[in-house]
């Protein structure tokens, strides 16, 4: 029996988690100074981009790992009690510590000080006593995926045999020819996303409790699908164990590099070339492409302003939140109305393409603050799933409106509040996108896109998988560490991100600043729960599988 120990694998999956605690500490800082940065943003949408499909393929290769080292039945046991447990003991813990933290730092947001927030934190379960049931899975949405792929391979272990010779052969081309098989692996899913009309898999979406259930919602079986396919590869990358080898020679790693390059290089010229556009400003200007002025306008004559009166509440503005800002909340997106008429108005620069987009009040934290206090809707138009606009007829999603840039510049008839017309009830047609975007067709459009955007997701895992293998292959003490605290740090670090920073919400230091210092405080805390409070404990033995001296 093989019982090698493949210590790369094990601090790539630790710092892939790791690396997910500062997607999630990034989320603060997205948007323009001074309380954000376009660089977090950017940083953001490269973590998401491979981090999770990496995860699914390294544990793809450990679930096979587990099949044939120890049976079938005890990979599935170990899957329940590393798994299937901290996923339904420690949601709801987490969930609360959740509410409480939102409020908090809403509140710091807001201007009041630390101990006034932390009352309200408190007040929230008393106010609003629908908190204390928890609603979703929150970060730990993986967990529900990865059980159910490890009860996919249990059960496929048991009654058939997928290590047959014909996908023995596919999946050893994959790793085995360095062109070819990147390029098959790659084309593979690629292929897989066009075909379920998905532009990425977007596992953080589904995390409400009936996701649990991926094999009857729509939105979860193609997100099982699509991280599964990495991880279908990662179980049978495990029969290809000599791969791994050839991935960390020197010759084949610079192949790799030209190949990872030159397809990044290809395909993100292509990206900003049809479809779907960037949204920072400085890839936009390098990328030439044209932009036209688009003016928004917003009738408000239908909200009810006398309820900030009411409450107490003070009213910040009207804001436009797209596709086009990174659906930022209060970033350089206020809207003015200049001669009192209700009207509220910004013209924003846009590049041709769709983008979808709606009014808030008082950015994001309006919408928040109006679901806290009762006061009748969120502030945003047109509002959640459910309210049917016919602006978007090729999107499932219809909580947004949608408008399709061209040729010229627009100025678009008010849309009233609320309302899919303006408030005479007449159909906005500036927004119609039923005819198709000559000279192509969107759908074709679309799928390129799709198709596009996911070719270079397998590249860059293998390039990265190359490097650990290269650089992580030998035993080394501070990685072992570092894997064994990655799970229980990914586990409690959400409310920390979220809390820490509020401390600094009304501090004048630079957000990049901010950025680093709570990096490091919320490194220094986990780390230091995790060597006290978790490595000797059951906890770590619950986590890890074994009891450390």
């Amino acid at each position: 029996m093989n019982s090698q120990r493949y210590h790369s694998l094990d601090a790539m999956r630790g710092m892939l988690m790791l690396l997910g605690v500062y997607f999630h500490l990034a989320m603060n800082y997205v948007g323009d100074p001074p309380d954000g940065h376009p660089l977090f943003g950017l940083f953001m949408v490269i973590c998401h981009y491979f981090r999770m499909h990496a995860f699914f393929l390294i544990s793809g290769f450990f679930g096979a790992l587990l099949v044939y080292r120890k049976g079938a039945k005890e990979m599935l046991q170990n899957r329940v009690k590393r798994v299937l447990y901290p996923l339904l003991v420690l949601s709801v813990p987490i969930w609360y510590f959740l509410v409480f933290v939102g409020d908090f730092a809403e509140n710091r947001r807001q201007g009041s000080d630390i101990v006034t927030s932390l009352i309200s934190g408190v007040w929230i379960f008393i106010e609003t006593p629908s908190n204390l049931i928890p609603e979703s899975t929150m970060h730990l949405w993986f967990l529900s995926l990865l059980f159910g792929m490890s009860l996919l391979g249990y059960l496929f272990s048991k009654t058939l045999n997928i290590n047959v010779n014909a996908l023995k052969n596919i999946i050893g081309y994959i790793f085995k020819k360095p062109w070819l098989g990147m390029f098959i692996f790659c084309f593979s899913y690629g292929f897989l996303l066009a075909i379920l009309n998905i532009q990425e898999a977007q596992g953080g979406e589904n995390v409400g409790w009936a996701h649990w259930f991926w094999f009857i919602i729509p939105g979860a079986i193609k997100t099982f699908i699509a991280f599964g396919f990495f991880y279908f590869v990662g179980w049978q990358m495990y029969h290809y164990r000599e791969i791994l080898t050839q991935l960390r020679i020197s010759k084949f790693l610079k192949i790799q590099f030209v190949f990872f390059l030159s397809v990044f290089i290809g395909l993100i010229t292509l990206l900003f070339r049809i479809g779907e556009y960037s949204q920072y400003q400085i890839l936009n200007e390098i990328w030439g492409v044209e932009k036209k002025d688009i003016t928004f306008n917003v009738d408000m004559s239908p909200f009810d302003f006398t309820q900030f009166e009411e409450d107490s509440a003070d009213f910040k503005g009207v804001y436009i939140n797209g596709s086009f800002n990174g659906w930022c909340g209060e970033c350089d997106n206020k809207m003015e109305d200049e001669n009192g008429d209700n009207i509220f108005t910004k013209t924003i620069s846009l590049k041709p393409g769709f983008h979808n987009f709606v009014f808030s009040v008082n950015g994001w934290d309006g919408a928040h603050k109006g679901d806290k206090r009762g006061i009748g809707e969120k502030w945003v138009s047109p509002g959640d799933k459910g309210f049917e606009c016919d602006t978007d007829p090729h999107s499932d999603n219809d909580n947004s409106y949608e408008i399709r840039v061209m040729y010229d510049n627009l100025i678009l008839d008010p849309i009233c509040w609320k309302e899919c017309t303006d408030c005479d009830g007449n159909y906005i047609s500036s927004i119609d996108v039923n005819e198709p975007w000559p000279p192509i067709d969107r759908v074709i459009i679309e799928k390129s896109f799709i198709f596009a955007w996911n070719f270079l997701v397998p590249t860059t895992i293998i390039f990265t998988l190359a490097l650990f293998l290269r650089l992580c292959s030998e035993p080394s003490k501070r990685l072992r560490y570092i894997s064994d605290s990655s799970y229980w740090i990914y586990i409690i670090h959400l409310p920390l991100v979220f809390f820490i920073p509020a401390f600094f919400h009304q501090s004048e230091i630079h957000v990049i600043f901010k950025f680093i210092i709570n990096s490091l405080l919320v490194t220094a805390i986990s780390f230091f729960s995790y060597h006290y409070l978790v490595r000797k404990t059951f906890i770590g033995e619950f986590l890890n599988g074994k009891k450390f001296d």
